[in-house]
């Protein structure tokens, strides 16, 4: 579970799946944000998807891991 706060003090939750390493899941949420070229992340909150402008984000903080 990875908490992202957007700049008008909206908290968004995102669902970064994984099998063995929690720390690889967070990585990877975070290299897709780096290579993302269109501007928007896509955002999987369990079972919705949508996305998110990359320039309202202010802050990406890891949580605790959830079984969904």
């Amino acid at each position: 579970k990875i908490e992202i706060k957007l700049d008008n003090n909206e908290t968004v939750y995102h669902y970064e799946f994984f099998s063995t390493d929690e720390k690889i899941a967070y990585n990877n949420f975070i290299t897709k944000c780096d290579r993302n070229e269109t501007g928007f992340l896509p955002i999987n909150d369990g079972e919705h998807n949508s996305a998110i402008n990359l320039n309202k984000i202010v802050k990406i903080t890891p949580l605790e891991r959830t079984n969904i």
